[in-house]
């Protein structure tokens, strides 16, 4: 659409490629996509902390709360 300044006035025109867009193939979608989270830690050490950690947490707060689970 092209619209004239002086009088407000629009007349729609095509060009003459406009219409190549829908010859266009679609996109693929990718199929791999990361979450965005770090990858777990593969050393053993560092997961038997994390749990230990977890695990004091989760009885500390029951403590703190009275709530039991």
């Amino acid at each position: 659409m092209i619209r004239d300044p002086s009088d407000g006035s629009s007349k729609f025109s095509t060009a003459p490629d406009a219409n190549d867009i829908n010859r266009l193939s679609a996109k693929t979608l990718v199929v791999s996509t990361t979450s965005g989270l770090r990858e777990p830690s593969k050393r053993g050490d560092v997961q038997a902390r994390l749990e230990a950690s977890r695990e004091w947490l989760k009885a500390y707060f029951q403590r703190k709360t009275g709530a039991s689970a």
